[in-house]
């Protein structure tokens, strides 16, 4: 569709780009490069939280975490929750790239659906979320496609 209003109504000849510069045919190609359609990985984070403060007490646990997050040194984002619950008994919180945390949520959510689905009485407590966590990112890591995140796994679950 054209959507130049100086256009409409014109005959059009497609053989030749809008602006009139090169035949469609005879348009300089740019250099064959190996890796050019590949997917591209993130090679450092962008947008970042800073730390994550887990505090273990007699009567249970405590997390803390501020709301934001940095675009470079710009302070871009001031409401991004960086502590999330996962399940009836646990809580992440994490640090580092940001886009990386919302896959490792979303990754996380579709586990305890996925456990909640089997309804064999079981669910999954924090020794087990933490187990998860560092299979993900080893694997992750290992692909080089690391998940550019430092976690916390804070909970509690039958006295422990």
């Amino acid at each position: 569709m054209d959507h130049f209003p100086t256009n409409w109504g014109r005959p059009r000849n497609d053989a030749v780009d809008p602006y009139g510069t090169y035949p469609l045919h005879a348009r300089p190609q740019p250099k064959h490069d190996a890796f050019a359609e590949g997917v591209q990985r993130t090679q450092q984070p962008i947008v970042t939280g800073t730390s994550v403060l887990g505090i273990r007490y007699k009567d249970g646990i405590m997390l803390a975490a501020d709301n934001l997050a940095s675009y470079g040194s710009l302070a871009r984002f001031k409401d991004m929750k960086r502590l999330h619950p996962v399940g009836n008994y646990t809580v992440i919180g994490a640090g580092g790239d940001m886009g990386d945390f919302q896959y490792i949520q979303h990754h996380l959510d579709n586990l305890i659906i996925e456990e909640d689905d089997e309804e064999d009485g079981h669910t999954l407590g924090p020794r087990e979320i933490y187990e998860y966590l560092s299979r993900v990112m080893y694997a992750r890591r290992s692909k080089i496609n690391p998940l550019w995140n430092s976690m916390i796994v804070g909970g509690y679950k039958d006295g422990q």
